[in-house]
């Protein structure tokens, strides 16, 4: 059944709510996994993994919403794998328009939301490391084997660039953000009071 646009199918949100709680696991388990982390050279590439397919999921599905409620339909397959698995493009394609979404009453929330992720000071090296290896570090070494080298840095020396900061808290500052969607044991920090 093809969707009317600005509506999703019965099919569509069963997809959506399955899509949904896909998205929760991950960035749930993910956390986790980093919270557990011992050693971070050799335990990182579980962690990216897993939060870099859980954040591209949920920019993808805030994408899609984003859209029907534009009175648009939800972009085709072709469409979303066009963009690829970076996220820090997602991100800019989905930011400008979050509170524009929502109806007046909550806009402001909103906004307080992402006014607390765009002043958060690791997003940008949360971004940068999950985009890295969602766009292609997940294969930089295979490639590397196949003297096939890749022109960037490998996930891992992005990692390891920012290791001079707490890792740990990098991902705990984005999980204060939305501590619902990952529902982790951590330490709650301050949040944005817009």
């Amino acid at each position: 059944m093809t969707s009317t646009p600005g509506v999703l199918t019965r099919d569509q949100q069963l997809a959506l709510i399955f899509e949904t709680g896909s998205v929760q696991a991950l960035l749930r388990h993910g956390v986790n996994q980093l919270l557990e982390v011992r050693y971070i050279n050799a335990d990182i590439d579980p962690v990216l993994t897993t939060l870099s397919i859980g954040v591209e999921k949920l920019m993808k599905l805030t994408w899609g919403l984003l859209e029907v409620a534009a009175g648009r339909s939800w972009p085709s397959r072709t469409v979303m794998q066009e963009q690829g698995h970076g996220v820090k493009f997602l991100n800019e394609l989905i930011g400008p328009y979050l509170g524009a979404a929502v109806g007046p009453p909550a806009q402001p929330w909103v906004q307080g939301l992402r006014d607390g992720v765009d002043s958060d000071p690791y997003w940008a090296l949360i971004l940068s490391a999950l985009d890295t290896y969602g766009r292609s570090g997940r294969f930089y070494y295979l490639d590397k084997l196949a003297e096939q080298p890749q022109p960037w840095q490998s996930p891992r020396d992005t990692w390891d660039e920012h290791s001079s900061r707490p890792s740990r808290m990098i991902v705990l500052s984005c999980w204060r953000i939305s501590p619902v969607a990952t529902r982790a044991t951590c330490v709650p920090g301050p949040r944005s009071t817009r």
